[in-house]
């Protein structure tokens, strides 16, 4: 049984690294609740782990904010894509956070999803997205062979940038870079925070704030980081071949 969390609540931010595409996104009345900018988050078990504390940053940093989370599921699951096909279909939401690269990477690596169909499936959301910010964290590629190999986590980081250079409303979240020398942050699959064991991603609720960890508190900080670039201008794409 995967668990879905859907929550919601109010809400400055940090730093991280997140050069992306061009052109600055305006926040019109329809992508905010009152002056306020509304966000949406679409993620798996990394974000379920750090679910309190991205709720929490994103509201101290003046965010309305919506986060559903559900271990295991990639971008091209029905889950995934009926969250995000719902959150644009609310106006409300003026930046969409993806956080499902490596299940992404893990379903290639099983051969149930291919470079090509994640691509496609991304391309799409960047697409009917036009006038909002979509917001990708990558993969972290060191880790673990049991959930993928090196190749599958390059291989969907290549896409997200490939197409951060074709679309202005994408912004990249640079997790791989950012978690490749905090070996701390993880436990031995290298891949989940210190907050909760992996067995206890689908039987129970998400750490409380309490239990958050220092790579929960950094994912979050990335993330953030993220959603704030999307009122930036600057270009800086470069994309990986």
């Amino acid at each position: 049984m995967r668990r879905n969390v859907s929550r919601t609540a109010l809400g400055v931010l940090l730093l991280v690294f997140v050069p992306a595409a061009a052109g600055a996104i305006s926040f019109t009345t329809s992508a905010a609740v009152g002056n306020t900018p509304a966000v949406a988050v679409v993620g798996d078990s990394l974000a379920w782990q750090a679910d309190s504390s991205i709720e929490s940053d994103l509201s101290q940093s003046g965010y309305v904010e919506r986060v559903s989370v559900n271990p295991g599921h990639a971008l091209t699951s029905a889950w995934a894509q009926n969250k995000a096909i719902g959150y644009l279909q609310q106006k409300r939401f003026g930046v969409i956070v993806i956080e499902t690269a490596s299940n992404d990477s893990f379903e290639i690596a099983r051969a149930e999803e291919s470079v090509s169909e994640y691509s496609d499936s991304l391309a799409r959301l960047l697409g009917a997205a036009t006038g909002r910010c979509v917001v990708v964290v990558n993969a972290k590629v060191g880790v673990t062979p049991f959930y993928y190999r090196p190749g599958d986590a390059l291989a969907v980081n290549r896409v997200i940038s490939q197409l951060a250079v074709k679309h202005s409303n994408e912004r990249i979240v640079e997790w791989n870079g950012l978690a490749q020398t905090h070996r701390s942050w993880f436990r031995s699959d290298l891949l989940h925070f210190t907050s909760k064991t992996p067995r206890a991603l689908l039987a129970s609720d998400p750490p409380p704030s309490s239990d958050q960890s220092a790579g929960d508190k950094a994912f979050a900080r990335a993330i953030v980081a993220g959603v704030r670039s999307c009122q930036g201008s600057q270009r800086n794409v470069t994309a990986i071949e």
